[in-house]
C-alpha cells in the first residue's frame, strides 16, 4: 500500500490477510493512520477556531497541574497538535489548502479516555445480546406508579421478544441478554427468578446475566447442560453467582471472527457518539477468555491480530486502544512486545495485564473484612493470594503494567500489598493500578498511596451500586467511592465505565463524581477522564491539547463544568471528525 512516511515504526500486521484488509466498516470512511511519531509536513491539514478550547496539564504520574482554555488549534498531516494558542495565531498559519473548523462558538475538549471497559464484549452485546437494563424494561411498563412486580412483567416479555428475535429451526440458539438490576426497581422484592426465564424461552437454553456481570439467570437448559443441581424453588438460590455463574457461560458458544469484527465497529460507533476517542480495554470476561494455566492465550492474541490489528490495517480502527490481556499471559505479552514493541501500529498499544482480587458488590461476592448486613458472608476471594504475588511480580519484572480489580475493602488493601511487594526502585518500572477501589478500609488510602498506584475508579457503579453501599452500614458507606478523599490524597484517579456494566458516557461518569459528600468538582473529574486516564495507560499523547499531542478532541454544547445537559455534538480522531450528532436533540446522552 502507501509508503510508511519518515521515522514511521514498524507496522505489525502478523495474521491479517489480504481478505482481512478488505475488511468493510458500515459507514466507516477510510481514517488516517499516520504515525504519531512523523513529522508533520505540508503545512497544516486543519485548523480549529472560534469556540472555547479547554485542556489541562497534569504531572506524569496524572496528578493536575494547572488549565488552560485556548480559542485557535492547529492541525497537522500527521494528525498531531502543531499549536494550541489563540484564534490569530492559528490563522495565521493557515494555507489555501487549510480545511478550517467553524466552531460556532462550542466548548471543546480533549478527547475522552475510558479507562477500563471490555470493548468487544460490549459491542457484542450491542449486535447480539438483549438489553435489559431498567431504562429499556421501563418502556414497557403501563404503569404511572409501577411496582417491582411490572418490571418482572417486562423483564419477561422483553426475554420472551429475545427469544422470538434469536430462534433458530432446531431451538438450539441460546438466548442471550444482559443488564437487569433488580435494585433499580421500585418496591420491594427478590426480582426476577429462574421460573420467570422459564417461562419466557420454554426448553431453550438462556442466559439471563445480572448487571454486574458476576451473577445471573440460567434457564432450567442451560443449567442442566452445566451440570448444576436442579433449582428447588426458592428465589434466592435462583440466581447464581461467580463458579455457578461461570458453569453456566462458558458453555456459551463464543461470537465468531464476523461477529467479533462486528462487534468492534458497533463499539466504535457507539463510543464515538459518547466522545470517548481511546480506551484501556480489560479484555474478555471469563466464559469468553480461553487462556490456559500455562499463559497460553489464544482469544487475547487472535482478538489482537485478527479483530483489532486487522481493522487498523484496513483503515478502519477511529479508536486508540491499550489493550490489557490477562495476568497469566503476561508472557506472551511480553514476547510479542519483544517482536514488534508497544505500539502495535498508532491506534493500538500493548503492554497491561489484569487480574481479579475479588467479585462484585451487586453479587455480594467483593471481599470485605466485615459480613454484608444482615447476611454472614463476607465475600469471596477469586484468585489464590500466593499465585497471583507470583505472576504479579514477574509480570512487573517483565516491565508490563499490572491492573488488579478489587471492590471489597479487604480486597483493595490486598491489592495495594501485592503490588507494593512487586515493585523496585527502578524508575522505569511502569506505575501499576487497582480497578475500581470502591470500598476502602481505614488505612486504605494510605495503602494506595504506598502502593504508588492509579485509582481507575468508575462513577456510574455509584449510582447503580448505591442500595446496596447503603445496606453495608453508615462507617464502611462512608468510605465507599471516595474520590475526593483519594484526590485530595494525592492518589491519581483515572475515571472509566466498565461498559458493558455501565453505559459509557464520560459526560454522565462527570456528574456521577460530582455528586455526593466524596464527590470532586467538576474539572477534576473531567481531567481524570482525559489527561488522568491517559496517564493511568501510561500515555503522554492523549487526553491533552497540546503541541506534539493527538489531535484527539470532542465538540460539546457547552461547559461540561458549569452547564447541566450538555451535549457530544461532533468527535474528532488524528484531527479527523468520525462522529457527528445527526442534530442537537439526538446527540443527548
Amino acid at each position: 500500500g502507501t509508503p510508511l512516511p519518515p521515522g514511521h515504526p514498524p507496522v505489525h500486521t502478523k495474521g491479517v490477510t489480504a481478505k482481512g484488509r478488505q475488511l468493510k466498516a458500515d459507514a466507516y470512511e477510510r481514517i488516517p493512520q499516520t504515525s504519531q511519531r512523523s513529522l508533520s509536513l505540508g503545512g497544516p491539514r486543519s485548523i480549529f477556531v472560534n469556540g472555547t478550547i479547554w485542556t489541562a496539564q497534569v504531572s506524569p504520574s496524572g496528578l493536575l497541574t494547572g488549565t488552560h482554555v485556548h480559542s485557535g488549534l492547529v492541525v497537522g498531516q500527521n494528525g498531531l497538535v502543531t499549536l494550541a494558542g489563540s484564534e490569530t495565531a492559528a490563522r495565521s498559519l493557515a494555507t489555501p489548502n487549510t480545511h478550517v473548523v467553524d466552531l460556532q462558538g462550542k466548548f471543546v475538549v480533549p478527547g475522552f479516555v475510558d479507562a477500563h471497559l471490555h470493548l468487544l464484549l460490549g459491542g457484542w452485546f450491542l449486535v447480539r445480546w438483549c438489553d435489559l437494563s431498567t431504562p429499556e424494561l421501563r418502556k414497557l411498563v403501563e404503569s404511572d406508579e409501577p411496582k417491582q412486580q411490572d418490571f418482572v412483567k417486562a423483564f419477561h416479555a422483553k426475554l420472551a421478544s429475545c427469544a422470538a428475535k434469536w430462534n433458530d429451526p432446531e431451538g438450539k440458539a441460546w438466548v442471550l441478554a444482559y443488564g437487569w438490576d433488580e435494585t433499580e426497581w421500585p418496591g420491594e422484592g427478590a426480582g426476577p427468578t429462574q421460573a420467570v426465564v422459564d417461562s419466557a424461552v420454554g426448553t431453550r437454553k438462556a442466559w439471563a446475566m445480572r448487571k454486574c456481570g458476576h451473577a445471573g439467570l440460567a434457564s432450567k437448559a442451560a443449567r442442566e447442560a452445566a451440570s448444576l443441581p436442579a433449582w428447588n424453588g426458592e428465589p434466592q438460590s435462583s440466581l447464581l453467582v461467580e463458579a455457578d455463574a461461570s458453569s453456566v457461560v462458558k458453555n456459551i458458544p463464543p461470537p465468531s471472527l464476523a461477529e467479533k469484527r462486528a462487534s468492534l465497529f458497533a463499539a466504535q460507533r457507539h463510543l464515538h457518539a459518547r466522545g470517548v476517542t481511546a480506551v484501556h480495554d480489560m479484555g474478555l470476561i471469563g466464559f469468553l477468555d480461553h487462556t490456559d494455566e500455562q499463559g497460553n492465550s489464544a482469544s487475547f492474541l487472535s482478538d489482537l491480530d485478527d479483530v483489532l490489528d486487522n481493522a487498523q490495517a484496513a483503515g478502519k480502527l477511529a479508536l486508540r486502544i491499550y489493550a490489557f490481556a490477562p495476568l497469566v499471559a503476561w508472557k506472551a505479552v511480553a514476547k510479542r512486545i519483544r517482536e514488534v514493541g508497544r505500539d502495535i501500529g498508532p491506534r493500538l498499544r500493548v503492554g497491561g495485564v489484569k487480574a481479579f482480587v475479588d467479585g462484585s458488590l451487586g453479587a455480594e461476592t467483593a471481599r470485605f473484612y466485615a459480613p454484608y448486613g444482615v447476611r454472614k458472608g463476607v465475600g469471596e476471594w477469586a484468585t489464590d493470594r500466593a499465585w497471583l504475588q507470583k505472576h504479579v511480580n514477574e509480570a512487573s519484572a517483565a516491565r508490563l503494567q499490572v491492573a488488579l480489580h478489587a471492590i471489597g475493602d479487604e480486597a483493595v488493601d490486598v491489592a495495594c500489598e501485592v503490588l507494593s511487594a512487586a515493585r523496585d526502585d527502578d524508575r522505569e518500572v511502569p506505575r501499576h493500578r487497582v480497578e475500581h477501589a470502591q470500598h476502602l478500609s481505614e488505612q486504605g488510602v494510605l495503602n494506595l498511596r504506598r502502593a504508588r498506584t492509579f485509582a481507575s475508579m468508575q462513577p456510574l457503579h455509584l449510582v447503580s451500586d448505591r442500595p446496596k453501599v447503603h445496606r453495608l452500614g453508615a462507617e464502611r458507606e462512608a468510605r465507599s467511592f471516595a474520590l475526593s478523599t483519594l484526590a485530595e490524597s494525592g492518589v491519581p484517579l483515572a475515571l472509566g465505565s466498565d461498559w458493558f456494566v455501565a453505559d459509557p458516557s464520560p459526560l454522565q461518569a462527570i456528574a456521577a463524581a460530582v455528586d455526593g459528600d466524596e464527590g470532586i468538582d467538576a474539572e477534576k473529574a473531567l481531567v481524570a477522564h482525559t489527561a488522568g486516564a491517559a496517564r493511568a495507560g501510561l500515555d503522554d499523547l492523549t487526553g491533552v491539547l497540546a503541541a506534539g499531542s493527538s489531535a484527539d478532541l470532542v465538540v460539546l454544547s457547552g461547559d461540561p463544568c458549569r452547564e447541566k445537559d450538555v451535549q457530544v455534538l461532533r468527535t474528532f480522531v488524528a484531527g479527523t471528525e468520525v462522529w457527528r450528532a445527526p442534530s442537537p436533540e439526538a446527540a443527548t446522552l
